[in-house]
């Protein structure tokens, strides 16, 4: 009895010295997407850590893999699976993502991707479906060693040739699959759209082209001159004229289709899989497949030029007055 005593003491005093983290104190949050993956989340009126279905993306930091994770989190409850290294680095941070294991997803797409290791402290490929999935999920090794390690394992100056990345000419890669992106063309200095397979490639390739644009055509290279541009009626390509299709799949991805009734580009859910050309991940994106555009470029000498015509009009007013009055005398 006194030895029971005794524990219940020590474990008062433990809990009195824990000082929980906030994130502990967030309501449980499965997210938009409709995965059901076992997670488990801490109850702070329960007091305890309890199991939940977590839809895959978004949510919140309130999320562990493990009751002992979790346990070890919010409560201060050390498991004799779990180190004080694991404990520490499986916590979430504002990196968790990296903690995450490697998941595949709900489609049948075959993407390179990599995702971090952190007992290893390295990124791995893995093959990644194209919808599901969790945020540990990135397009290079560069890119996952920047967001998961600290310092990034980035290749500095003096180590290699820094290579420009908007002289780098567009390569789709060895994958099939088609995803919308943007590279810099040296040839025609401006930003394109092509559909890269999904692996190897090179880092001249841009989610948007913005991105693209602010990368390779900074402020002081980008034309002078203000630009009047006006989207008039057609179609530039036949898949703006499929219907909106969003596929069989449930995933809630914001995209965008050309609706020929009112000729201008809608936004819609894409479920993450099948459906068909008509989908764009921007407004910007469809509206450049999928509608004219005529672009009047005005430079100083137009504007000059456009200011004499009133007053070359009134001095042929003032002309035909001086002819007809000459003829009536």
């Amino acid at each position: 009895m006194q030895l029971v005593l005794c524990f219940q003491a020590l474990w008062m005093f433990t809990m009195s010295e824990f000082q929980r983290p906030p994130i502990c104190d967030l309501e449980e949050e499965s997210g938009p997407c409709r995965a059901l993956h076992s997670r488990y989340y801490y109850d702070s009126k329960g007091g305890a850590c309890y199991n939940f279905k977590y839809g895959g993306c978004q949510g919140n930091a309130n999320n562990f893999q493990t009751k002992e994770e979790c346990e070890a989190k919010c409560m201060g409850i050390a498991s004799a699976n779990l180190t004080s290294k694991d404990v520490q680095s499986k916590s979430p941070t504002e990196a968790s993502h990296c903690y995450l294991s490697s998941e595949t997803g709900l489609c049948k797409a075959s993407i390179e991707m990599y995702h971090y290791d952190p007992s290893t402290q390295k990124c791995f490929t893995f093959y990644y479906s194209g919808c599901g999935g969790n945020d540990n999920r990135f397009e290079s090794e560069e890119l996952c060693l920047a967001n998961c390690t600290k310092p990034a394992r980035l290749p500095l100056g003096p180590l290699g040739p820094v290579v420009d990345i908007c002289q780098e000419t567009m390569e789709v890669g060895p994958c099939r699959a088609m995803i919308p992106r943007y590279y810099f063309d040296t040839a025609t200095r401006s930003c394109q759209l092509f559909h890269y397979g999904g692996c190897k490639g090179n880092n001249n390739k841009f989610e948007t082209k913005e991105q693209c644009e602010a990368k390779c055509l900074p402020a002081d290279r980008k034309d002078g001159g203000q630009r009047d541009i006006k989207w008039t009626q057609g179609v530039k390509d036949g898949k703006c004229l499929l219907e909106m299709d969003s596929g069989p799949c449930k995933a809630l991805l914001s995209r965008y289709y050309y609706d020929q009734s009112t000729n201008t580009c809608q936004n819609f859910k894409y479920g993450g899989c099948s459906g068909n050309d008509n989908n764009f991940q921007s407004k910007s994106d469809c509206e450049e497949a999928c509608l004219t555009k005529t672009v009047r470029t005005f430079t100083d000498s137009d504007n000059a030029a456009t200011s004499k015509r009133p007053l070359r009009l009134w001095s042929v007013m003032v002309l035909l007055a001086i002819m007809k009055l000459g003829h009536g005398q």
